[in-house]
């Protein structure tokens, strides 16, 4: 089964959160940390890839902080999967035949290559406002 990474989650829910903050509205690594009592470190990478990725602008300084981007809810679900956690893929033998020692007898590859793309495409077509806006736990929390 496919598995968010704690940093693709950590990810997710600073966006949740930052959503529902007045527009222009900064948050920062350590009110998200302490919010949702995770690890400071971890949160502040997940928000430095975000802002890597344009999807929030960091702003500098003693009353810095992140602010999120407008085009944050059409950003697709895989390229935040992409921008926090890098390339990724099923298995090995999608980055070719050489990379695993079963390929010899294995007739897997050109299938587990097709499933690989189904869901690269499911997760390309959802995008970040579906996912989060439509949360129950979004209403209860937030609005």
């Amino acid at each position: 089964m496919i598995k968010l990474s704690r940093k693709v989650e950590y990810s997710l829910m600073a966006l949740q959160y930052m959503a529902q903050k007045p527009k222009d509205s900064l948050t920062t690594a350590k009110e998200l940390s302490q919010y949702f009592k995770v690890s400071f470190e971890v949160m502040a990478r997940c928000l430095q890839k975000l802002s890597q990725n344009n999807l929030l602008k960091a702003q500098t300084g003693a009353q810095g902080g992140y602010l999120i981007l407008n085009h944050w809810e059409s950003t697709s679900i895989l390229d935040l999967f992409e921008w926090v956690d890098g390339p990724s893929a099923l298995v090995r033998c999608i980055k070719g035949k050489s990379h695993c020692h079963f390929s010899k007898q294995c007739g897997l590859v050109d299938p587990v290559i097709q499933l690989n793309q189904e869901i690269r495409a499911f997760f390309k077509n959802q995008t970040l406002g579906t996912l989060l806006l439509s949360s129950a736990t979004f209403k209860e929390k937030f609005i």
